[in-house]
């Protein structure tokens, strides 16, 4: 989860937007992960380079939760069941050498649905990413994630994320650390 400070991927669309900007050549990542019992995690994204500068990258992130049991009363067993769905639908663009040669910032935005049994709300938030790359072995980097409206009358947690990275043995080894 230490990735404020890295990028290069298409996974720097959920990480850091900042993170797209070294990317070199077009990037697709999937990810599938099963929780719990009933409970999985996803994630597709995709980054290319533009020709004019700069990457744009395009994702799709769920958490769904499967069989919810719902009772009317205070019964042993279930009445029926339901499911819970979580939905980011994110876009977002990099630049490196901006304000500096060293730093790279992104940009992105994403629009979040959430459903749980008769309950449907959506959201629309941006996220910010800056990495600045101190020399050839060392980045900084920090994330503001989630700035945006409210999901329903929840408002969204506003996460700001200092990281760094060292790189040893001639970037075959990185040592990362998020906050």
């Amino acid at each position: 989860g230490a990735g404020r400070a890295l990028g290069q991927d298409a996974n720097a669309i959920y990480w850091t937007p900042a993170g797209l900007a070294g990317l070199k050549k077009r990037s697709l990542t999937a990810s599938y992960n099963i929780l719990f019992k009933d409970e999985s995690l996803g994630f597709i994204g995709f980054a290319r380079p533009l020709k004019r500068g700069g990457v744009l990258g395009a994702g799709i992130g769920y958490l769904a939760v499967l069989d919810i049991e719902r009772r009317a009363g205070d019964t042993e067993s279930a009445d029926t069941t339901f499911t819970n769905h979580n939905l980011a639908l994110s876009l977002a663009y990099a630049e490196k050498g901006f304000p500096t040669e060293k730093m790279s910032v992104g940009l992105g935005v994403k629009l979040i649905r959430e459903s749980l049994y008769t309950y449907n709300r959506a959201a629309l938030a941006g996220d910010f990413g800056a990495v600045y790359a101190a020399d050839e072995r060392l980045s900084l980097g920090l994330t503001v994630k989630n700035l945006g409206s409210r999901l329903g009358p929840d408002q969204l947690p506003l996460l700001i994320k200092p990281g760094a990275a060292y790189r040893l043995a001639q970037n075959r080894l990185t040592l990362a650390l998020d906050i």
